[in-house]
């Protein structure tokens, strides 16, 4: 399956299944993070069409919550990418 979208590494792939009866659209969420490990703790609804920013704070919120080793060049880049990404700092 295509990711429908991408940030940082992180996947989001949407499953949904339509309702001919009462003409609705059924949602699976799936979020992989970079080594294609599904990422649980998302609470979008079966009928939510979520879009690139619920995505993103998603993966932001995931990343910022979860345990972090001490600060490396790469996780500091990580975090400048996401204060570039708010118009924080300049490139």
């Amino acid at each position: 399956m295509r990711p429908e979208m991408e940030y940082l590494g992180y996947t989001y792939e949407v499953e949904y299944d339509d309702d001919p009866d009462d003409c609705t659209r059924k949602f699976w969420h799936i979020v992989r993070d970079s080594s294609g490990q599904e990422v649980k703790g998302e609470n979008w609804g079966p009928y939510h069409n979520v879009t690139f920013d619920e995505f993103k704070q998603f993966v932001i919120d995931h990343i910022v919550a979860s345990e972090q080793p001490e600060i490396t060049s790469e996780i500091h880049e990580f975090y400048m990418m996401i204060e570039r990404d708010r118009g924080n700092v300049r490139s």
